[in-house]
């Protein structure tokens, strides 16, 4: 009876014994497990999400993107339509609701169109700030413009004298004739003109000679005889060749006025003057008034303007 009490107790130890052998077992397996997967992993990185598995050779023969390019696919590529530097690309839906216009026809917003004011044909369009600013003119009054309007017959555009000479040679009246008078009937019936001023210019060449400006046009006035007389004026200055050439273009232009039975032109009072070499064609004084030929600076200038505020104070006879 001893005996068998005896064997059963050293049972129990034996088991404990196999479970802490177990346990140390797997242990040591789990030792040997954590170690080997930290080995697999430094030699075998895990892939992290969003991450691919490619070769060191593809990796280092990628191509390297360039900023100024995108990528497209090829078939894409085959597909693009190329387009020239007068077209644009549009929606094929937007294309075929477009509108075609007539070449007189603009594209306007439908709200702008709607808010459109009808002018009448004697009406025009301006700005409020400018119709705000207005002047208001008394019947019988018209604007006229500050500057005085300027008609130059410059030598270069064909309107030249012969050298040191004042009589309008026959393609110069021809030109006037055509050209200049009817031109100047436009601006009289467009704004009240009232004072042609004729001003001769020539250039620095020195001239020399007597002079009989004086004595010959003491008296002078123009009219059918004042060609003749112009014709008889020997210049012994610039200052006397530029007075010569204005007179000569007035009288010619004044005949031409009285045969034109235009009241307009008809009552045009002309006034010549001479700018000798003392005035650039910028109108600008010649600095030092050179002596230089330069054919820019031979001409005549047509200066319109209104009477001044003195001539209509005094009597009629005196401001002609």
């Amino acid at each position: 009876m001893f005996r068998k009490h005896q064997d059963e107790n050293t049972y129990w130890p034996s088991l404990t014994d196999l479970v802490l052998a177990v346990l140390l077992l797997v242990l040591i397996l789990w030792g040997v497990d954590s170690g080997m997967r930290s080995v697999w992993d430094s030699l075998f990185p895990r892939l992290q999400p969003g991450q691919i598995a490619v070769g060191e050779k593809e990796w280092n023969e990628r191509p390297i993107p360039n900023p100024n390019y995108v990528s497209v696919k090829k078939s894409d590529l085959d597909e693009l339509v190329k387009k020239n530097p007068d077209e644009m690309i549009v929606k094929k839906a937007d294309w075929e609701n477009r509108v075609i216009k007539e070449s007189y026809e603009i594209v306007v917003n439908k709200a702008a169109w709607e808010q459109r004011v009808e002018k009448k044909p004697d009406e025009i369009v301006v700005k409020k700030a400018d119709f705000e600013k207005r002047v208001e003119l008394k019947p019988g009054e018209v604007v006229m413009r500050d500057a005085p309007l300027v008609i130059p017959l410059e030598e270069a555009s064909g309107y030249a004298f012969a050298p040191g000479h004042a009589e309008l040679p026959a393609g110069f009246e021809e030109r006037l004739r055509q050209d200049i008078v009817p031109k100047i009937r436009k601006m009289v019936e467009a704004y009240p003109i009232e004072v042609m001023e004729i001003i001769g210019h020539t250039d620095g060449t020195p001239k020399t000679g007597s002079s009989n400006l004086d004595s010959m046009l003491m008296g002078f006035e123009f009219g059918p005889s004042s060609p003749s007389v112009i014709g008889r004026l020997q210049a012994g200055s610039n200052a006397d060749l530029g007075l010569a050439r204005a007179l000569s273009v007035a009288s010619f232009l004044n005949n031409e006025f009285d045969k034109s039975q235009s009241p307009r032109l008809g009552s045009l009072v002309c006034r010549a003057y001479s700018g000798a070499q003392l005035i650039a064609p910028n109108s600008n004084m010649v600095s030092g008034a050179k002596n230089e030929d330069i054919p820019a600076r031979r001409r005549i200038e047509l200066r319109f303007t209104r009477k001044s505020k003195l001539d209509a104070e005094k009597p009629a006879a005196v401001a002609e």
